[in-house]
């Protein structure tokens, strides 16, 4: 069976002394086998990165093996065809863009900004297994480090009623960064300098990330003798 099955039992009076009707409480829903969700798209193949995020004109298609789309699901993706009944059912397709949740939670982040903008927009029902979310630009996403996306489909989207975790997990990555050098050494680069007894730095300036905690504390700069370290973010 595709959907679950509420099994309930009426007695009827000829069966009791009472002779009167009566229906066992509570009844029972007896739970179809869940399928499987895959995630697809050509966010995964951008490759899935900050950049691609930004720009938008991607697509997460998800695609169901051994289940189906709720009729929920699939009333509110006819919005071509019957649009006051799709919008009648918005809030499917609104749990199924909340279900989209990153593992990390940074300011301006996946959770933040990608799903927000999700919510409210028209999705797609390609065939009978494939949803399709066309992502909008989103020029306010940023991350300083790579966010693991993770797709739990509510029980409310699917016929089996039941949660569908879809793979693979999405994991998008932070766009290349720059460093360059800065400091006293950087200015006057010579051998002199290094000989003078007057002390002198050299400065490493990240551009679009930011340092490790970890980086710059004494014991980074002292271990095997060599100089503190003197770290910034431009």
């Amino acid at each position: 069976m595709s959907n679950p099955e509420t099994l309930t039992l009426r007695i009827p009076e000829i069966a009791v002394r009472s002779n009167l009707p009566i229906v066992a409480a509570p009844s029972v829903v007896i739970r179809a086998t869940p399928g499987r969700a895959v995630l697809s798209g050509s966010l995964l193949g951008a490759p899935p990165s900050e950049s691609a995020v930004r720009r938008g004109g991607h697509t997460l298609r998800i695609t169901l093996v051994g289940d189906q789309w709720s009729a929920a699901t699939r009333v509110a993706t006819s919005w071509s065809t019957n649009e006051q009944a799709a919008l009648a059912a918005r809030h499917v397709i609104d749990e199924i863009v909340t279900s989209m949740l990153s593992q990390g939670d940074e300011r301006n982040g996946w959770n933040a900004r990608v799903r927000s903008s999700l919510r409210g927009r028209n999705a797609t029902l390609e065939g009978d297994d494939t949803l399709i979310f066309e992502l909008p630009p989103v020029p306010a996403y940023r991350i300083t480090t790579p966010e693991t996306l993770v797709v739990r489909l509510p029980p409310a989207a699917v016929a089996s009623a039941a949660t569908i975790v879809a793979s693979p997990p999405l994991v998008l990555r932070t766009d290349s960064r720059r460093a360059r050098f800065g400091g006293h050494l950087h200015e006057h680069p010579f051998e002199a300098v290094l000989q003078s007894d007057t002390s002198t730095n050299l400065t490493l300036i990240l551009e679009g990330d930011i340092w490790s905690p970890t980086v710059g504390l004494p014991h980074m700069g002292e271990a095997g003798g060599g100089w503190p370290l003197r770290c910034s973010r431009a």
